[in-house]
């Protein structure tokens, strides 16, 4: 899977609690690197997790360059605080499934099972791995 998180303690703490729990993670800060990351890698991600404010950008305009760069609508969870009217509008219209914060490891699951599930792809295996 791919995560885009600015704040540093925030991303490390996703990805030491998505891998304890059986994930291969790659996260970057923003859009950009993970693209660039993802070049030398193979394989593409089966999923995309981003936040939803980013310092560069958001977390919407980063799903879809991010799908744009693998060619393919790659299943995606935008990940965010805000409920502010405007922006539950914002991602309605986007179509990306949301997950907001605070949220703890076994809502993460059931959102990224679920969404894998809707796009007829593969749940990585997490459904029966999640350690609190």
């Amino acid at each position: 899977m791919a995560l885009i998180e600015d704040e540093t303690d925030v991303r490390e703490s996703m990805v030491r609690l998505l891998v304890h729990n059986g994930c291969s993670v790659l996260a970057a800060a923003d859009a950009e690197r993970l693209l660039h990351a993802l070049r030398t890698r193979e394989r593409q991600p089966d999923i995309l997790l981003s936040d939803y404010r980013l310092a560069r950008g958001n977390g919407i305009d980063a799903i879809h360059r991010l799908r744009q760069a693998c060619g393919r609508q790659v299943p995606a969870l935008l990940l965010t605080g805000s409920t502010d009217p405007a922006d539950v509008e914002r991602f309605e219209r986007a179509g990306i499934e949301v997950l907001f914060k605070p949220f703890g490891i076994v809502e993460l699951r059931q959102a990224i099972v679920s969404v894998l599930a809707a796009s007829g792809g593969d749940s990585l295996g997490i459904e029966d791995q999640v350690q609190t």
